[in-house]
């Protein structure tokens, strides 16, 4: 079977890239909480101020999440930098592991974000707002 020797320095990089786009969807997240602040008194509907309920929940645990996985990407990019400045350029199979786990949890987040965002679209488009 043919291992692939991952350096330290490329988990670094994708840890950067994750980063950048996790701040990106806080970002966005923020973004559409404001808007459900702005239009939270335009409706006294029942099924409009759950739904709205709802959606400001979602958020506030999808920035959780967020929260959690840049403090996770976080603290197994401090061993990276660690390994680089060792001098130990290739990645340990604990740390591609552990790296690969993170991943997951990355991809799994970019689903759940992107689901939000059509929950948002839908709820938008329901109660006609721009």
């Amino acid at each position: 079977m043919d291992t692939q020797l991952i350096n330290n320095s490329e988990l670094h990089l994708e840890n950067v890239e994750w980063n950048k786009k996790l701040k990106m969807w806080r970002q966005e997240i923020s973004s559409l909480q404001d808007k459900l602040s702005e239009i939270v008194n335009t409706s006294t509907e029942k099924e409009f101020l759950i739904e709205l309920a709802e959606l400001e929940n979602n958020c506030i645990i999808h920035k959780e999440k967020i929260n959690r996985l840049q403090d996770r990407i976080k603290t197994e990019d401090l061993g990276y930098l660690r390994n680089i400045e060792e001098h130990h350029e290739i990645a340990s199979e604990t740390d591609i592991e552990l790296h690969n786990q993170i991943k997951e949890r990355f991809d799994t987040e970019f689903d759940m974000f992107a689901e939000l965002k059509k929950h948002f679209d839908t709820f938008f488009t329901k109660y006609n707002i721009n």
